[in-house]
């Protein structure tokens, strides 16, 4: 069975923001808000798909869970 290391979890998330942020754009002529929750949900789930990449290329266990991370089936 295959080591769930949350990394599609975390591509969802940002490819979502991503969308938000493009329609953002088209609507407002904007992105994000710097300080904005939106943002700082993209830099968490940045450095949490870091993080995760890392652990599987290492092969290390895993600190992703759902619980605290969140995940597609919540």
């Amino acid at each position: 069975m295959a080591v769930n290391y949350g990394i599609t979890y975390c591509k969802k998330v940002l490819k979502d923001l991503r969308d938000i942020e493009d329609k953002m754009f088209e609507e407002q002529g904007h992105g994000f808000v710097q300080f904005g929750e939106q943002h700082k949900t993209e830099l968490k789930y940045k450095r949490l798909l870091k993080q995760f990449e890392r652990e599987r290329d290492l092969v290390l266990k895993p600190t992703y869970d759902p619980d605290i991370h969140g995940s597609e089936h919540q």
